[in-house]
């Protein structure tokens, strides 16, 4: 499978407007499509985090543009028509997001992938020839493929990954804690040193993605 992250400029998006006026970061997913009185629509879900993130919520929901359905705390339920949906225009049936759409400062962050690379150079030559659009390659490369989480969770290695269970499971990461790294390492039959050492290069791994997937 061919990967590639590309950073998207692009105008008439309202979140994009609100990631340059307020510091936060957005995560953004496709729910569904449907056709409502033979016109077609698409779902979207926003997650929004930051020092920022209520006052974003305040003014997206406000955006007369915006058909929101529900607002959960910081998660944004929302409808757009199909044919005004920017990835509409520029993606088809060969390239596919395999993780959110990341929004932060302006620019609009992508990670799609293809089983072709010429798939994913043609979205770019599309964007190119928009008029109110930009974008550029981060990086492009073949790879074993997962998609979201379970693409963290693969990362890790087998003493990690049990490192990383036995934590969860034992209540390491609830609050207040209900076992200290020495429990833990006692359960899991290993000195202090070499378990806090397993989890903690797992917990390396696992949180860049859990605050963000840029």
């Amino acid at each position: 499978m061919w990967v590639a992250e590309f950073r998207v400029w692009h105008k008439g998006s309202v979140a994009i407007e609100l990631t340059k006026k307020y510091e936060v970061v957005t995560h953004n997913f496709y729910l569904n499509a449907f056709k409502q009185n033979g016109k077609p629509w698409v779902n979207k879900l926003i997650v929004v985090n930051g020092p920022d993130a209520d006052k974003f919520v305040a003014e997206f929901h406000q955006d007369k543009r915006i058909h929101v359905q529900k607002i959960e705390g910081r998660q944004i339920f929302y409808t757009v028509p199909a044919l005004e949906a920017f990835h509409t225009l520029c993606l088809d049936k060969s390239v596919f997001f395999f993780r959110p759409q990341v929004m932060k400062a302006g620019v609009l962050i992508w990670h799609i992938a293809s089983w072709d690379k010429k798939d994913l150079l043609e979205v770019h030559n599309r964007l190119k020839k928009m008029k109110n659009a930009r974008a550029e390659i981060v990086s492009i490369r073949q790879e074993n493929f997962s998609f979201f989480v379970n693409n963290v969770m693969t990362g890790l290695t087998q003493k990690q990954l049990i490192a990383f269970q036995l934590a969860c499971q034992l209540g390491y990461y609830k609050y207040p804690r209900s076992v200290s790294l020495e429990q833990l390492a006692k359960a899991a039959k290993l000195s202090y040193s070499t378990y806090k050492e397993h989890l903690r290069r797992a917990e390396e791994k696992i949180m860049p993605h859990v605050i963000s997937y840029d």
